[in-house]
């Protein structure tokens, strides 16, 4: 896929979706830097090519401006960022949920809104780095959004206004950036074997609308956003791509 020795970001990369996506860019030799909240991030034997950063707010301008700073002089020419920091809650339609809705808005769309501003700018100060660069060597941006990015949930207010959001950061940056070389899409999961998902409404839920009646694992979603990172997608820009096993 051509990701061999480049260097990416992914957020969110201690577990689920983002862990399984930091395995499969590390197995196919490109060096990654995680970001997550939890501080059990660790580094492991991979040639030198994982570099954690635990406890990290993505949030935060201040957090996140130091440790792109840092990313960015280890490795300036940056090719890819995978925004999977994100949180799930329930919350009432209703005053009950105000608290619910600004932690929800806070992580999932000012931390990629962060992320993505950082890494850019992360870009615009590399040496080598032009807006004439080939297509088939653009940068590309993948955020996670959700199937609730599409549609409505009952009892998912907030979550699903999030998701909504990050959508459509990720269709206003692919205009705005793409002149600059820069690719950016959203991958809309549906349900995902991962710890945020525990607890949920089982598959007979009404929430639950995919035709194969199954979770998916977090190695499939981490495929689309792999494909979505390599040069074979160079003309893939602004999109919405659902991986979500046949809902409707």
């Amino acid at each position: 896929m051509g990701l061999s020795g480049q260097a990416f970001v992914v957020t969110g990369g201690a577990s689920g979706i983002g862990r399984a996506t930091v395995q499969k860019l590390l197995q196919l030799s490109a060096t990654v830097y995680v970001l997550d909240k939890s501080t059990a991030v660790t580094e492991s034997a991979h040639n030198g090519r994982l570099f954690s950063y635990p406890g990290v707010d993505v949030s935060s301008r201040q957090d996140m401006v130091q440790i792109f700073d840092k990313i960015s002089e280890q490795s300036p020419g940056l090719r890819g960022l995978v925004n999977c920091a994100g949180i799930l809650a329930q919350s009432p339609t209703s005053a009950e949920g105000d608290e619910s809705l600004k932690r929800l808005w806070s992580v999932n769309v000012l931390g990629t809104w962060i992320a993505a501003t950082e890494f850019r700018r992360c870009l615009q100060k590399a040496p080598d780095r032009s807006s004439t660069d080939a297509p088939g060597s653009s940068i590309s941006i993948v955020n996670i959004g959700s199937m609730a990015s599409l549609m409505g949930m009952v009892g998912l207010s907030g979550y699903v206004a999030s998701k909504h959001g990050v959508l459509g950061l990720s269709r206003c940056m692919a205009q705005e950036w793409g002149p600059e070389g820069i690719r950016v899409n959203c991958v809309a999961p549906g349900g995902v074997k991962t710890p945020m998902t525990q607890g949920l409404e089982g598959l007979d839920s009404p929430l639950f609308r995919a035709a194969y009646k199954q979770m998916a694992e977090p190695e499939e979603i981490a495929d689309t956003i792999l494909y979505l990172l390599s040069d074979k997608s160079s003309n893939i820009s602004g999109q919405v791509i659902g991986s979500n096993g046949g809902w409707a």
